[in-house]
């Protein structure tokens, strides 16, 4: 029940918000937004940026790909402003009494200094939550609950976490969070929220938020992958 902080777990939540409006017609994924040179911040994740320094124009559907999957921090504000910013999801989730919740600033405002990003948190329960109640289709409908799910499974970050010590071939929805280190040495954040799918039709919800490390980034991975490695095993050996 502890508050972790959630760095880009929180664009998992983000794109649920996002494909209600979509859902309800009121946002097309086939919408272009139009990227200039101007909005590419400096000194932020950004695969769009690295990718069209110039510039350009993306679908919806593109940078909600590159926000959730690359975790594409100007791709997550773009789509903020697209719902009126972080109060709308704030909004969203309290629908579903998802109380252990706070998503205060986007990524340009956590980027302004280190303590804002631990305006945005999360307990792991209330996490787990929100992945019960998105897998079971109990927030989006069947097509858009399969379209993020989707794009979950090829998440590119966090390859070392909740991914690192299961079989290759397993089946893994997940949304990381990182905050990388201060100048004490000190990680917010390193985390990972997943859906992992253990036997033929069970599936096992998984979130895990290390906070206030003082541990390398490797060793932080190492913790989540182990974690993950023994409840794995429990669940799949027990049948």
């Amino acid at each position: 029940n502890d508050r972790f902080v959630m760095q880009s777990v929180f664009k998992f939540h983000i794109a649920i918000a996002l494909l209600s409006e979509v859902e309800k017609g009121n946002i097309s994924l086939d919408k272009k937004i139009r990227i200039s040179k101007e909005m590419l911040q400096q000194n932020t994740w950004s695969p769009i940026k690295t990718k069209y320094p110039t510039g350009v124009s993306l679908s919806i559907d593109e940078i909600i790909k590159y926000t959730v999957a690359q975790s594409d921090n100007i791709g997550c504000d773009i789509l903020l402003n697209e719902l009126s910013g972080t109060e709308y999801v704030q909004n969203f989730f309290s629908k579903y009494d998802i109380t252990d919740l706070s998503i205060v600033y986007n990524e340009a405002e956590m980027h302004k200094e280190w303590k804002n990003q631990f305006s945005n948190w999360t307990s792991p329960i209330a996490s787990n939550l929100v992945l019960k109640l998105f897998f079971e289709g109990r927030i989006l409908n069947k097509k858009y609950t399969k379209y993020l799910y989707d794009i979950m499974l090829s998440t590119s970050t966090g390859a070392k976490r909740i991914k690192g010590l299961l079989p290759a071939k397993t089946d893994v929805a997940h949304k990381t969070g990182s905050s990388g280190a201060n100048s004490d040495g000190m990680t917010a954040a390193c985390n990972d929220i997943g859906i992992i799918k253990v036997n033929n039709d069970e599936y096992l919800l998984l979130s895990i938020y290390i906070t206030d490390s003082k541990e390398s980034d490797s060793d932080n991975e190492l913790i989540i992958a182990e974690l993950t490695k023994i409840i794995y095993d429990y669940y799949s050996e027990s049948k």
